[in-house]
Protein backbone atom coordinates (compact mmCIF):
# COMPACT_ATOMS: atom_id res chain seq x y z
CA UNK A 1 0.00 0.00 0.00
CA UNK A 2 3.10 2.38 0.96
CA UNK A 3 4.34 1.77 -2.15
CA UNK A 4 1.17 2.70 -4.12
CA UNK A 5 1.11 5.84 -2.25
CA UNK A 6 4.86 6.75 -3.13
CA UNK A 7 4.28 5.94 -6.71
CA UNK A 8 0.99 8.56 -6.67
CA UNK A 9 2.58 11.06 -5.43
CA UNK A 10 5.90 10.77 -7.72
CA UNK A 11 3.54 10.46 -10.59
CA UNK A 12 1.86 13.99 -9.31
CA UNK A 13 4.86 15.67 -8.94
CA UNK A 14 6.18 15.31 -12.40
CA UNK A 15 2.81 15.50 -13.85
CA UNK A 16 2.11 18.77 -12.06
CA UNK A 17 2.03 21.36 -14.58
CA UNK A 18 -0.04 18.85 -16.98
CA UNK A 19 -2.75 18.99 -14.38
CA UNK A 20 -2.48 22.65 -14.01
CA UNK A 21 -2.60 23.39 -17.06
CA UNK A 22 -5.47 20.51 -17.55
CA UNK A 23 -7.64 22.29 -15.15
CA UNK A 24 -6.83 26.01 -16.49
CA UNK A 25 -7.74 25.08 -19.84
CA UNK A 26 -11.11 23.74 -18.64
CA UNK A 27 -11.83 27.12 -16.53
CA UNK A 28 -10.69 29.02 -19.80
CA UNK A 29 -13.07 27.05 -22.18
CA UNK A 30 -15.96 27.14 -19.47
CA UNK A 31 -15.44 30.81 -19.00
CA UNK A 32 -15.72 31.54 -22.94
CA UNK A 33 -18.79 29.42 -23.08
CA UNK A 34 -20.42 31.65 -20.11
CA UNK A 35 -19.55 34.52 -21.93
CA UNK A 36 -20.75 33.54 -25.06
CA UNK A 37 -23.94 33.18 -23.50
CA UNK A 38 -24.31 36.03 -21.38
CA UNK A 39 -23.17 37.92 -24.49
CA UNK A 40 -25.73 36.71 -26.51
CA UNK A 41 -28.70 37.37 -23.82
CA UNK A 42 -27.17 40.85 -23.64
CA UNK A 43 -28.07 41.41 -27.21
CA UNK A 44 -31.45 39.77 -27.43
CA UNK A 45 -34.26 41.29 -28.76
CA UNK A 46 -38.06 41.53 -27.70
CA UNK A 47 -40.58 42.95 -29.64
CA UNK A 48 -43.94 43.43 -28.37
CA UNK A 49 -47.33 44.92 -29.04
CA UNK A 50 -48.78 47.97 -28.04
CA UNK A 51 -52.65 48.35 -28.20
CA UNK A 52 -54.29 51.98 -27.33
CA UNK A 53 -57.57 52.75 -27.00
CA UNK A 54 -58.41 56.30 -26.46
CA UNK A 55 -62.60 56.21 -25.99
CA UNK A 56 -62.27 60.18 -25.79
CA UNK A 57 -60.69 60.79 -29.12
CA UNK A 58 -62.37 57.84 -30.29
CA UNK A 59 -58.64 56.51 -31.21
CA UNK A 60 -56.92 53.43 -31.89
CA UNK A 61 -53.68 52.82 -32.34
CA UNK A 62 -51.28 49.89 -32.69
CA UNK A 63 -47.73 49.77 -31.90
CA UNK A 64 -44.68 47.31 -31.97
CA UNK A 65 -41.83 48.53 -29.61
CA UNK A 66 -38.21 46.76 -29.15
CA UNK A 67 -38.17 46.36 -24.99
CA UNK A 68 -34.72 44.00 -25.39
CA UNK A 69 -31.29 44.71 -24.68
CA UNK A 70 -30.66 44.29 -28.50
CA UNK A 71 -31.50 45.65 -32.31
CA UNK A 72 -34.22 43.16 -34.07
CA UNK A 73 -33.61 42.84 -37.61
CA UNK A 74 -37.16 42.85 -39.47
CA UNK A 75 -37.58 39.69 -41.63
CA UNK A 76 -40.67 39.68 -42.39
CA UNK A 77 -44.12 41.78 -41.68
CA UNK A 78 -47.65 40.30 -42.06
CA UNK A 79 -50.99 42.29 -41.05
CA UNK A 80 -54.00 39.70 -40.30
CA UNK A 81 -57.42 40.11 -39.86
CA UNK A 82 -59.27 38.14 -37.93
CA UNK A 83 -56.31 35.62 -38.06
CA UNK A 84 -56.03 35.76 -41.95
CA UNK A 85 -53.06 37.62 -43.64
CA UNK A 86 -54.24 40.62 -45.39
CA UNK A 87 -52.56 39.41 -49.09
CA UNK A 88 -50.52 42.40 -49.11
CA UNK A 89 -49.54 44.42 -45.75
CA UNK A 90 -47.37 47.26 -47.26
CA UNK A 91 -48.59 50.96 -46.34
CA UNK A 92 -50.80 51.72 -49.21
CA UNK A 93 -52.78 47.99 -49.35
CA UNK A 94 -53.38 48.34 -45.77
CA UNK A 95 -54.56 52.04 -45.63
CA UNK A 96 -57.30 50.80 -48.64
CA UNK A 97 -57.75 47.81 -46.44
CA UNK A 98 -59.01 49.59 -43.63
CA UNK A 99 -60.24 52.84 -45.51
CA UNK A 100 -62.75 50.17 -46.96
CA UNK A 101 -63.23 48.58 -42.98
CA UNK A 102 -64.36 52.28 -42.32
CA UNK A 103 -65.91 53.70 -45.27
CA UNK A 104 -68.89 54.31 -43.41
CA UNK A 105 -67.47 56.73 -40.95
CA UNK A 106 -65.15 59.52 -41.10
CA UNK A 107 -61.77 59.04 -39.70
CA UNK A 108 -58.04 60.27 -39.77
CA UNK A 109 -55.77 56.88 -40.82
CA UNK A 110 -51.75 56.68 -40.40
CA UNK A 111 -50.64 53.55 -41.82
CA UNK A 112 -46.84 52.85 -41.10
CA UNK A 113 -44.95 49.36 -42.60
CA UNK A 114 -41.51 47.30 -41.50
CA UNK A 115 -39.67 46.57 -43.95
CA UNK A 116 -37.60 43.68 -44.31
CA UNK A 117 -34.30 44.27 -43.10
CA UNK A 118 -35.11 47.52 -40.84
CA UNK A 119 -33.55 47.24 -37.61
CA UNK A 120 -35.23 48.47 -34.29
CA UNK A 121 -33.17 49.91 -31.80
CA UNK A 122 -33.39 48.76 -28.43
CA UNK A 123 -36.79 51.05 -26.97
CA UNK A 124 -37.47 52.01 -30.61
CA UNK A 125 -41.59 52.02 -30.65
CA UNK A 126 -42.89 52.09 -34.02
CA UNK A 127 -46.48 52.76 -34.99
CA UNK A 128 -47.98 50.72 -37.10
CA UNK A 129 -51.73 51.98 -37.59
CA UNK A 130 -53.63 55.02 -35.86
CA UNK A 131 -57.06 55.95 -36.49
CA UNK A 132 -59.33 58.35 -35.20
CA UNK A 133 -63.15 58.21 -36.23
CA UNK A 134 -64.80 62.10 -36.83
CA UNK A 135 -68.53 62.93 -36.34
CA UNK A 136 -69.33 59.89 -35.23
CA UNK A 137 -71.52 59.09 -31.67
CA UNK A 138 -69.95 57.52 -29.28
CA UNK A 139 -71.98 54.30 -29.90
CA UNK A 140 -71.11 53.97 -33.22
CA UNK A 141 -67.52 55.16 -32.16
CA UNK A 142 -67.31 51.71 -29.69
CA UNK A 143 -68.40 49.25 -31.97
CA UNK A 144 -65.35 51.12 -35.07
CA UNK A 145 -62.94 51.05 -31.87
CA UNK A 146 -64.02 47.11 -31.19
CA UNK A 147 -63.67 46.14 -35.15
CA UNK A 148 -60.36 47.59 -34.76
CA UNK A 149 -59.09 44.70 -32.36
CA UNK A 150 -59.61 42.39 -35.30
CA UNK A 151 -56.15 43.32 -36.27
CA UNK A 152 -53.15 41.62 -35.60
CA UNK A 153 -49.56 41.43 -36.88
CA UNK A 154 -46.72 39.02 -37.16
CA UNK A 155 -43.24 39.76 -37.14
CA UNK A 156 -40.53 37.98 -38.08
CA UNK A 157 -36.98 38.91 -36.56
CA UNK A 158 -33.24 38.03 -35.46
CA UNK A 159 -31.09 39.17 -32.79
CA UNK A 160 -27.29 40.14 -34.27
CA UNK A 161 -26.44 36.77 -33.47
CA UNK A 162 -28.66 35.37 -36.07
CA UNK A 163 -31.71 34.02 -33.46
CA UNK A 164 -34.93 33.83 -34.88
CA UNK A 165 -38.08 35.15 -33.20
CA UNK A 166 -41.61 35.80 -34.23
CA UNK A 167 -44.30 38.13 -32.98
CA UNK A 168 -47.49 37.11 -33.12
CA UNK A 169 -49.65 39.51 -31.60
CA UNK A 170 -52.68 37.09 -31.99
CA UNK A 171 -51.21 34.41 -30.34
CA UNK A 172 -49.95 36.65 -27.38
CA UNK A 173 -54.01 37.69 -26.87
CA UNK A 174 -54.67 34.35 -26.39
CA UNK A 175 -56.85 34.79 -30.00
Amino acid sequence: MRDLIVALWTWLGANVAAIVASVALFIAVWEAVASRHHNRLSVRPALVLFTETNDEEFSFSLSVANTGFGSARIRSFTMLFDGAALPDSRTDAMEKYIHRMFATASHLLHVGYLNKGHVMATNERFQIIRIQFRDVKKDQAANLLKEMKRLDCVVEYESSYGEKVTLNTRESRGG
